[in-house]
Order: C-alpha cells, then sequence, then structure tokens
C-alpha cells in the first residue's frame, strides 16, 4: 500500500510539472514573440547587417529565443524553446567597496588563549590593551569589560571600512578595515569596544563603530590579472575635504592590491595611478579592451579618458568631450554622469554612456582616440514620448546594447517612457529604440515593439536580456 501511495504521488508531481511546461509553452506561443519596427527617421538601408537577439523567460526556467534581422525589413522571429539557466546581470559588482570610516569600522577576534593574535589591525591594539589593562587591574580572572572610546586616543588616523565580495577576502557580512588606508581624524569619532574572558582562558575582543561624520566617497573598483585595483578620488566629511596623507602613495588614486590565496594583500597595496586633489570632479573606474583597466575623469564638463595596466597609466589621456564642445554645453552634467559599470568595450569601439550622450572612442593597438559622440536627445520619439535616460546602468535587461559594422555604429535601448501629457513614467511602459549612426549623424532610427519587453504579465514570457551584432560579429 505504501509503495503505491509513493507511485501515486511521483506520477502526480510529474504530471504537474508537464502541466506547468505544456502552460508556460502554451502561453508562449500564443504571445508571439515577434519584434515588429515603425521607422521614426532615416533609411532603413542603414539597418542592414545588424541583428538583434532577445532573451526571454518564464517563470525564469522556460528560455525563448528571439532574433530579429533588422535590415530585413522583417518582423517574423525565430523562436526556439529550451530550459533556461540561471540569468546572470550583465552588470559588474564591484569587488571592493568602501563603506566608509567610524560608522561601519568592526573587527572581532576570539581565541583559546588570552593574547592578541598576529592579524590584528595596528589600530586596534592600543584599544586592546587598554581594555586587557582594566580587566587585569580588577582582580578578576574573568569577566567582561565593554567601553565607549575615543578613537583620537587610541590611533592617529581613522582606517576605512571595507567590505569584499571576493570570497574569503574579508569577514562575511561585516565591513572590515586594512592598515594603510585611512584619513585624517575629526575628534569626533567613536568606537564601542569589548573585552571578555571566561574561566577556560578563552577570549573575544571586539570593536564596533559608534559616532563619527559620513563619509562622502568618490571611487569603484575593479579585478583583473589576480589583483583589485581601487579607485579613490576623494573624501569628504561634513563638507570637509578629507586629506590623503595616510593612503598610499600619499594620494588619491587607482590602488593595485594583490589577490593572494583568495585573500586582499593590503600591505602589497601600491598607488599607480595618482590622481591630485581637485584634478577631477568625478571619476570612475572600468574594464576595457585586452584586460586594460580605464580610470574617467569629469571636469567643468569634460570627460578625459586614461587606459592602464598592472604598471599604471599606458599613453596619454583621450578627450571624449571637451568642456567648450558644442554638446558639453547642451547636456551641462553629461560628463559628471559618465560611470565605470555603464561602460561597453565592443569590437574595437569604446562606449560610454552619460545621460542623453554616449561618448565613443576608438581601440587600436593598446590605444583609445576620440570619435563623435552620439546624441540621443536630438533623435525622435513617437507621439512625443518623454524617455527615461537613467535606465543606462546595464541592469538586467534594461540599458544600452552596442554593435558596429564598419564605421557604422548600432545603438539599442531598452528603457522606460512616459507619454506626452502623462505626469508618469508608470502610464507608458517599456520602449525599445533601435538607431544607426556614422560619425556622430544619425543614418536611421525606429521604435522597436517586442511582447517580451512590456512589462511584467502573469504567465507570460518576460525579457532577460538582449544581444545586438554586426555583420563582422562584434557587439555588446
Amino acid at each position: 500500500m505504501r509503495t503505491r501511495s509513493i507511485a501515486f504521488f511521483a506520477l502526480f508531481i510529474l504530471a504537474f510539472c508537464a502541466f506547468c511546461v505544456t502552460s508556460g509553452l502554451f502561453a508562449a506561443a500564443q504571445s508571439h514573440p515577434d519584434i515588429s519596427a515603425q521607422l521614426l527617421c532615416g533609411d532603413p538601408a542603414a539597418l542592414e547587417g545588424f541583428t538583434l537577439r532577445q532573451d526571454g523567460s518564464i517563470y525564469g526556467h522556460l528560455s525563448i529565443d528571439v532574433e530579429y534581422d533588422a535590415g530585413s525589413g522583417e518582423t517574423n522571429a525565430e523562436t526556439r524553446f529550451h530550459l533556461a539557466d540561471r540569468y546572470q546581470s550583465r552588470s559588474d559588482t564591484d569587488p571592493l567597496l568602501i563603506a566608509g570610516a567610524a560608522a561601519e569600522l568592526y573587527f572581532r577576534w576570539d581565541a583559546d588563549e588570552a593574547a592578541p593574535a598576529e592579524d590584528f589591525p595596528r589600530w586596534s591594539l592600543g584599544i586592546y590593551e587598554a581594555l586587557s589593562a582594566e580587566l587585569d587591574a580588577s582582580g578578576e580572572r574573568f569577566g567582561t569589560v565593554e567601553r565607549e572610546l575615543r578613537c583620537a586616543d587610541y590611533m592617529d588616523a581613522m582606517p576605512l571600512a571595507f567590505v569584499s565580495a571576493l570570497p574569503g577576502a574579508g569577514p562575511s557580512g561585516g565591513a572590515f578595515s586594512a592598515d594603510g588606508f585611512a584619513v585624517p581624524l575629526t575628534g569626533d569619532e567613536t568606537v564601542t569596544a569589548s573585552l571578555s574572558r571566561d574561566p577556560y582562558g578563552a577570549a573575544r575582543f571586539t570593536v564596533e563603530g559608534g559616532e563619527g561624520p559620513e563619509y562622502n566617497i568618490n571611487g569603484g573598483s575593479i579585478s583583473g590579472g589576480g589583483c583589485v585595483y581601487l579607485l579613490i578620488n576623494g573624501m569628504d566629511s561634513g563638507g570637509r575635504s578629507c586629506s590623503p596623507e595616510h593612503m598610499p602613495g600619499g594620494s588619491w588614486g587607482v590602488y593595485r592590491i594583490p589577490v593572494e590565496g583568495g585573500t586582499l594583500n593590503f600591505g602589497g597595496a601600491v598607488n599607480i595611478l595618482p590622481i591630485a586633489e581637485g584634478e577631477y570632479g568625478s571619476a570612475a573606474i572600468a574594464r576595457g579592451h585586452d584586460g586594460l583597466g580605464l580610470l574617467l575623469g569629469a571636469d567643468n564638463g569634460a570627460l578625459r579618458l586614461s587606459a592602464f595596466d598592472e604598471g599604471g597609466r599606458i599613453g596619454g589621456e583621450a578627450e571624449l568631450l571637451g568642456a567648450g564642445d558644442a554638446l558639453a554645453k547642451a547636456y551641462p552634467l553629461a560628463a559628471a554622469s559618465a560611470g565605470g559599470d555603464d561602460v561597453i568595450a565592443g569590437d574595437g569601439f569604446l562606449a560610454v554612456p552619460a545621460g542623453e550622450l554616449i561618448l565613443m572612442a576608438e581601440y587600436s593597438g593598446g590605444a583609445y582616440s576620440p570619435l563623435e559622440p552620439l546624441d540621443l536627445g536630438s533623435l525622435p520619439n513617437p507621439g512625443g514620448a518623454e524617455l527615461d535616460f537613467s535606465f543606462l546602468d546595464g541592469a538586467d535587461a534594461d540599458g544600452c546594447y552596442m554593435a558596429r559594422s564598419g564605421e557604422r555604429f548600432a545603438l539599442l535601448e531598452a528603457g522606460y517612457f512616459r507619454p506626452e501629457g502623462e505626469s508618469s513614467y508608470d502610464a507608458g511602459g517599456r520602449y525599445l529604440r533601435l538607431s544607426v549612426f556614422e560619425r556622430g549623424e544619425c543614418l536611421c532610427c525606429e521604435w522597436l515593439t517586442s511582447p517580451l519587453y512590456t512589462g511584467i504579465i502573469y504567465n507570460l514570457p518576460q525579457s532577460r536580456g538582449f544581444e545586438l551584432l554586426g555583420v563582422e560579429g562584434g557587439g555588446a
């Protein structure tokens, strides 16, 4: 009887799964995931050689691949069904984040003997010795002492607190400090520290952030070649700029931090690309071609690009947008909005989304040279729709996708729009706009419609991302 029940239950589960898959297939078939186009301006012949691929899924498991030939004018898509792999976002996570200073500072030590471990950070030794002396003076063999302490009484500078996404590189789920990365004290910082000993000789020493100023940090990080490259382009607390005197090399910049055995070796950190105070109003770090790193520096409406490897800067700066350019005057905040996560390293080209501009560079022989920017603000929209350019962060399916074919560049925007007369983007929905440029001039622009990219609809396929290809195979 028990065997029959188990068999019946197994058959029921199998039938239920088959029903779910079948209903998903039926829903997908009914949704007609064909991409259609509305010509907004230009000559459709400019689209020849570009192909758009779209990946959709139902419940994140059943995958639908749609391929659209932009040059043929056909709206039918080739559709295939297969089980979907787990989707990964296009955007890269910083391997090393700066959490701040005193308020996020954390250190914990557990041991079987009442003596500090060799890996104690230097800033914590004075705090440990003070608590240990107080506990010894009490005459008790075991007990706990906890105090709120002024950092200025125990350290010369406030160590920065980091959070790492690298496995094993830092405490799980907590911030940690690193010797050699610190900012001057303001005198207001405090920490809460405690030391406990039990009758069996075990000890616990904990330091947690207390009061202190909030820090504004301009920076980011990338990883590659067994190192993490950390950019810090200045910090300030309460509107007051911090001095980099306690940072590696005594200046802000791009710091190369070796990763050894899965652990960040901050002691081996080197400032390979120093940045003078005030040199850039804002800066970002990104991955380039052939393993190169990129430093994007914005100042007074201009955006400059520097390439670097493990040894430092390679070549000179390439100015992607000049402060006196007409587009810089038309979009005064464009350069400052360029971020490292947004950069597209395509087939021999680099694209940097910056609000309503796409700043471009040619890549050849390890060097970058500027190309004409792409002006998205000048492109037509159907019915006067207003577009939201904040989607250009490459996250999930929304974002910016590019490909080239010879001197032509194709750009796909996947984002949100607000119909004319409406006060909210919720009243519109998602949009797809495909444009082709040559030397900065728009040759053709289409408004695309895809059933997979309209919003969350129960039991219907949803878009997971796009890929744009040129006739030479390059795209992103």
